[in-house]
C-alpha cells in the first residue's frame, strides 16, 4: 500500500483543467511558426503533393501524384488535409498538411492522458488520485517528447495513427476488465473496430500490430497470477528461440551495433515466446478467452474491412492487379525479418523519443522488475506497450523509428510510472518544480527550433527558396524542368508543376510517378527542340564554387549552361548541393 505524497488532499487532478493546459502546451509546441520552415522531409513532400494533386483533380478515392496512382499508404491523412483546405476555401498548402498532423499530435496527448487515468486506476489498480498524477506527467512527457514533437511538426502520416491506436488499446483494456467468459459488450466491439479502422486507414493493416502489442499485456497479467511449476518447456522454447534468432541474423552483421541489436532482439523474442509457451501449456483456454475479451477479433476485422473496402473502390477504378502490386511493394519495402540492426535502432530511438518520458521509462521498468510497484492489470498493458512492441518491430521491420511512433504513449506512461514511484516518497517536494522546469525548457526549445532555429541553421535543407526563385525567372518554362539523380514532392509543390525524375547511376532515387533514363531525357529534349532546366546535385560541390555542366549530358550531345540561383539548396539534408542548368540541343 502506497503512502501518497503526490499532493495534498484526496481529490484526483481535475480533468477539464488538465485538458485545457495540455491543449495550450500542444498549441505552443506544435503550431508556432507552423510553416516558417519549408518542406525538407521526403515523406512530408509526398503527403503534400499527393493532397494537392487529389484536390486539383477532385479525386477522393485514388491518391495520385501528377495523375499517376500512388497507393503506398491509405488516404485518411489526405482526406483530412483536403477537407481542411476546402473548409478554408483554398488550395491545399503546407499549412493545411502540418495543421492536420499537429491536430493528430494533440489528440495523441489528450488520449494518453484520458486513457492513462483509466488504465492505471481500473481495479485492482492505483487510486484515482495517483493515476491522475501519473497520466498528467505522461501527457507532459509525450507533448514534449523529441520524436513525438518532430512527427507532430512534420507533415508525415505516422503520428496520425497514434490516437487511433490509443483508443483501440483503451477499448480492448476496458473490455477485458469488464467482460466475463466469452461475453462482449457491443459498444466496445464497435469502438475497438472503429479505432482499428482509423489506424489502418492511416498506415495500412500492419498498424494493427501496434495495437496488438500492448494488449499482449493481458496475457502478462494472466501469467503473473498463474505460476508454472514445470518450467522445462518454457526454458526449452526460450533457448531454442534464442539460438534460432541468432542463427538467422549472424550472417547479416555489418558493425558492432548490429551485434548488440541481435542479442537484444534474440533475448526479447526468446523471453516472449517462453512466456507464451508456458501459458499455452497451463492455461490455453483461459489465454484464448483473455485475448477474445480484449477485442483482438474486432480490431482485426475493423482494420481489414476498412482497407478492403477502400482497396475495392480503388481496384474498380484502376484495376485489381495494380492494387495488388502496390501492396506487395509496400510490404517488401517495410518488412525485414530479424534484421540485426533493427533492435539497436529502435532501442536508440526509444531512449529519447518520448523526451523525459524515455529517461524515466528505465526507472519505470526497474520499479516493475524490482517489485517496488505492485503489478496491476494496467501496468501489464503499459509494460507490454513498450516491451512487446520493441520485440515485434525489431523482428519484422527495417528498424525505422517512425514505425514505433504509436509506442511513444506507452513509453510516456511507463516513464510516468517511474517518475511517480520516485516522487511518491517523503522529502522530495523539490522534484516537482524541477521536472516542470525541464518540461518548460523542452517546450520552449522545440517551439523555437521548429519555428526559427531550422531556418537559421538548416535553411538549405528545403528547396522552397531555391525553387521559388527558379519559378519566378522569365527565362525558364516551368513545364520543362527535370531533376537528375534525385526527386522530392517539394520540387513539384514549390515549382507549381511536375518535375521529371531522371535516373542516375549510384544515386538512389524514388519517384512515385516514375522516372526516365538520361538517354531518354536527351532524346526528349532533341525532339522537343526547346531548352529545359536540369537540376543536378553533387556531394563535391561547395558553397561559392561555380559548378561545371554535367559531362555526361555534354557527351550525349546537349549544350548546358549554368543558371545562377542566389538561394541555396542541398538534398540529403544539405550535403549534396543542387544547381540548375539550362540544356538544349
Amino acid at each position: 500500500m502506497h503512502t501518497d505524497y503526490l499532493g495534498t488532499g484526496d481529490s484526483p487532478r481535475p480533468i477539464l483543467r488538465d485538458l485545457a493546459l495540455l491543449t495550450i502546451l500542444c498549441a505552443i509546441v506544435n503550431t508556432i511558426g507552423l510553416t516558417d520552415f519549408g518542406v525538407a522531409n521526403w515523406q512530408e513532400s509526398i503527403r503534400l503533393v499527393t493532397s494537392q494533386d487529389m484536390q486539383d483533380r477532385g479525386e477522393w478515392i485514388v491518391p495520385t501524384i501528377n495523375g499517376a496512382p500512388y497507393l503506398r499508404k491509405p488516404p485518411l491523412v489526405y482526406w483530412c488535409t483536403i477537407t481542411l483546405a476546402e473548409l478554408t476555401g483554398s488550395r491545399v498548402s503546407l499549412g493545411h498538411l502540418r495543421l492536420t498532423v499537429a491536430i493528430f499530435g494533440w489528440l495523441s496527448v489528450i488520449m494518453t492522458y484520458l486513457a492513462g487515468r483509466s488504465i492505471l486506476s481500473t481495479e485492482p489498480g492505483w487510486t484515482l488520485k495517483r493515476a491522475s498524477h501519473a497520466a498528467w506527467w505522461a501527457a507532459l512527457f509525450l507533448a514534449t517528447g523529441l520524436l513525438h514533437v518532430r512527427m507532430s511538426r512534420t507533415g508525415a502520416i505516422d503520428v496520425a495513427a497514434t490516437p487511433f491506436v490509443i483508443g483501440a488499446v483503451w477499448a480492448g483494456f476496458i473490455s477485458w476488465r469488464t467482460s466475463t467468459g466469452w461475453q462482449l459488450r457491443m459498444g466496445l466491439i464497435a469502438l475497438a473496430a472503429l479505432m482499428a479502422a482509423g489506424a489502418a486507414l492511416v498506415k495500412g493493416p500492419p498498424t494493427v500490430l501496434a495495437i496488438f502489442c500492448p494488449l499482449v499485456g493481458t496475457l502478462g497479467w494472466l501469467a503473473s497470477k498463474n505460476s508454472d511449476d514445470n518450467q522445462k518447456l518454457s526454458l526449452t522454447v526460450g533457448i531454442t528461440t534464442f539460438l534460432v534468432v541468432i542463427t538467422l541474423q549472424v550472417l547479416r552483421i555489418e558493425e558492432f551495433r548490429d551485434v548488440l541489436g541481435m542479442l537484444a532482439g534474440a533475448l526479447g523474442t526468446a523471453y516472449l515466446l517462453a512466456l507464451l509457451s508456458g501459458l499455452i501449456r497451463t492455461n490455453a483456454l483461459t489465454s484464448v478467452q483473455t485475448l477474445w475479451r480484449s477485442q483482438l477479433v474486432a480490431i482485426s476485422l475493423g482494420a481489414i474491412a476498412a482497407v478492403a473496402i477502400w482497396s475495392k473502390l480503388v481496384a474498380a477504378r484502376i484495376g485489381a492487379e495494380f492494387v495488388s502490386a502496390n501492396a506487395s511493394k509496400e510490404m517488401s519495402d517495410n518488412i525485414d525479418i530479424f534484421r540485426p540492426s533493427s533492435a539497436a535502432q529502435l532501442i536508440e530511438a526509444t531512449s529519447y523519443g518520448a523526451g523525459l518520458g524515455s529517461l524515466w521509462a528505465f526507472g519505470g521498468a526497474w520499479a516493475l522488475i524490482s517489485r517496488r510497484e505492485r503489478m496491476t492489470p494496467g501496468l501489464t498493458i503499459i509494460a507490454a506497450w513498450v516491451g512487446v512492441t520493441l520485440v515485434a518491430f525489431a523482428a519484422f521491420s527495417t528498424g525505422s523509428g517512425r514505425y514505433i511512433t504509436p509506442m511513444w504513449p506507452g513509453v510516456a506512461l511507463l516513464g510516468a510510472v517511474g517518475w511517480v514511484s520516485y516522487r511518491d516518497r517523503p522529502g522530495r517536494n523539490w522534484f516537482v518544480p524541477a521536472t516542470y522546469a525541464v518540461i518548460l525548457l523542452l517546450a520552449i526549445g522545440q517551439a523555437w527550433w521548429y519555428a526559427d532555429g531550422r531556418n537559421r541553421f538548416e535553411s538549405n535543407h528545403s528547396p522552397r527558396d531555391f525553387m521559388t526563385e527558379l519559378a519566378e525567372r522569365d527565362d525558364i518554362d516551368k513545364e520543362r524542368v527535370a531533376a537528375w539523380g534525385f526527386w522530392s514532392g517539394a520540387l513539384n509543390s514549390y515549382l507549381g508543376h511536375h518535375v521529371v525524375a531522371i535516373d542516375r547511376r549510384d544515386f538512389p532515387i524514388h519517384s512515385p510517378s516514375g522516372m526516365i533514363l538520361l538517354d531518354e531525357f536527351v532524346d526528349m529534349v532533341r525532339e522537343d527542340g526547346q531548352s529545359w532546366v536540369l537540376l543536378v546535385s553533387h556531394p563535391g560541390w561547395a558553397e561559392g564554387d561555380t559548378p561545371h555542366p554535367p559531362i555526361e549530358v555534354q557527351q550525349l550531345g546537349l549544350t548546358a549552361e549554368y543558371i545562377p540561383i542566389n538561394a541555396r539548396y542541398g538534398e540529403k539534408k544539405g550535403r549534396h548541393e543542387v544547381h540548375a542548368f539550362r540544356v538544349f540541343p
